[in-house]
């Protein structure tokens, strides 16, 4: 697993292009479970990955320099051979993975579409539009992501705002639909950052691992002692 997860959203003609780079650290966080028969332990670890976004950036350039751009920072030497990179390829993408595949570099495209769950192709990934906000919900609700200190802090309180404006609504054939996906400024960015939190939890997970008690002599033990 990587360390590192830079994404991409590629804008179009006229439109700015998002860049994210986040650094994911593993975590350990103690709960207490409600204990339902005897033996039970109370406790139990849920083990997460803390998401803090490194960097982030909105910039208009054409996509050559895009390209001229992820190689660079891909070239940062605690990121060599330690980070995904994902661009979307939902609008413009495609032909920008391309360049980057023949250049060299290792892109996992991300497709987004309506479905209801994510495929894997030739390229990287389909994934639901629903899947990628409800992981970025997910992260923000659970305070899995944070951002480091030193960025603009315009950008990151106007990623805030726009996030609370996506709002679910229902579809008139079943299931949910987002408000104002990619109809406003700094969508893009959100869409850069929902990608990569999406990638982290898909490659790392969150794994729940109940503790164990040792046992003492004084354990009651109904083959031992009898019923």
């Amino acid at each position: 697993m990587h360390e590192y997860c830079f994404s991409q959203d590629l804008g179009k003609i006229g439109d700015p292009s998002a860049y994210v780079l986040t650094e994911t650290r593993t975590r350990v966080r103690s709960r207490t479970e409600e204990i339902r028969s005897f033996g039970d332990e109370p406790e139990s670890d849920v083990i997460y990955p803390e998401i803090i976004v490194r960097w982030l950036e909105r910039k208009f350039v054409p996509y050559d320099v895009v390209i001229d751009d992820a190689r660079t920072r891909l070239s940062d030497l605690r990121l060599i051979d330690n980070c995904s990179h994902l661009i979307d390829i939902t609008g413009v993408g495609q032909p920008v993975w391309d360049m980057m595949v023949r250049q060299g570099m290792s892109p996992i495209g991300i497709s987004i579409t309506s479905g209801l769950k994510a495929n894997t192709t030739d390229y990287g990934y389909t994934v639901p539009k629903l899947e990628l906000i409800s992981s970025l919900q997910l992260a923000l609700r659970n305070r899995h992501l944070k951002f480091a200190e030193g960025l603009d802090q315009a950008l990151v309180d106007q990623i805030r705002h726009e996030f609370a404006t996506f709002v679910p609504k229902p579809k008139t054939g079943g299931g949910t639909s987002y408000e104002a996906w990619r109809e406003k400024d700094h969508d893009d960015i959100i869409l850069a950052l929902a990608m990569n939190v999406w990638w982290v939890y898909r490659s790392h997970g969150i794994q729940v691992v109940r503790k164990r008690i040792l046992r003492t002599e004084n354990d009651y033990d109904p083959l031992r002692f009898g019923l």
